[in-house]
């Protein structure tokens, strides 16, 4: 059986998905997923799956994950007041995703860019919306779901780079553009999308771009370098960025 939670809690076994009821027995799935492998007491399964808290949660847990039995069938373990889902984790996209952006983050200091690009893209290409969604309001979620989306964000930046150490096309500066405006407390991006537009003839748009980036703290030596060397037209800003 496969857990894909990059997106819709979804299902998976040999003869098709499977559903799962919304709500409280998808969250407490979901929950199980994100500590595959682990076991969860009935009280902290409770304080994701009720997070606004419920009178007698872990007793209410417990009937809970009997309900979900006959879905989880042997992957549901439940002993002395705790629960696992035992599967491998290769089975969760989450964990696939976390091991390709690791290796692709290695290929990447080892010059092995093709590589690189290929786990980085493999990658993302598993990522189907928000990762959690049905436990966006579990305090104790908060980590999970912020160290898998902090992933996400930096095999895109890495993927980027790669990409600007080719001929830089408009596609490209219109996939950063983008990628700008959804993520604008990432300045890496802007730095990627101003030497894009630099790449492609565009010498005072990237100044500007580099420009409205100036407010942030801490962004003043990268940036005071990228501007220089755009106004000089370093020869090795065709090779890519100056530094991530």
């Amino acid at each position: 059986m496969f857990f894909d939670v990059l997106g819709p809690l979804r299902l998976t076994a040999p003869d098709g998905q499977i559903r799962v009821p919304a709500g409280a027995s998808a969250r407490a799935v979901c929950w199980l997923v994100a500590n595959v492998g682990q076991s969860v007491s009935m009280a902290g399964l409770a304080a994701v799956v009720w997070p606004d808290g419920s009178a007698g949660g872990s007793t209410k847990a417990a009937a809970l994950l009997r309900t979900l039995g006959p879905i989880l069938g042997d992957s549901l373990e439940v002993d002395r007041g705790r629960a696992r889902l035992a599967v491998p984790d290769g089975s969760v996209d989450a964990v696939r995703f976390s091991r390709l952006v690791a290796d692709g983050v290695d290929c990447l200091e080892s010059g092995d860019f093709a590589m690189a690009e290929a786990d980085l893209s493999a990658a993302l290409n598993l990522w189907r919306g928000e990762p959690y969604p049905e436990l966006e309001r579990a305090l104790p979620a908060v980590a999970t779901i912020a160290r898998i989306s902090e992933l996400q964000k930096v095999a895109t930046e890495e993927l980027m780079g790669i990409a600007l150490r080719s001929q830089v096309e408009y596609p490209l500066v219109a996939e950063l553009r983008g990628l700008v405006v959804q993520h604008p407390d990432r300045p890496r991006l802007g730095r990627q999308l101003a030497l894009a537009l630099y790449r492609t003839g565009r010498q005072l748009e990237a100044l500007d771009v580099l420009a409205d980036l100036r407010a942030r703290p801490g962004e003043e030596a990268p940036l005071q370098a990228l501007q220089s060397a755009i106004l000089r037209q370093a020869p090795e800003l065709a090779d890519g960025e100056l530094s991530r």
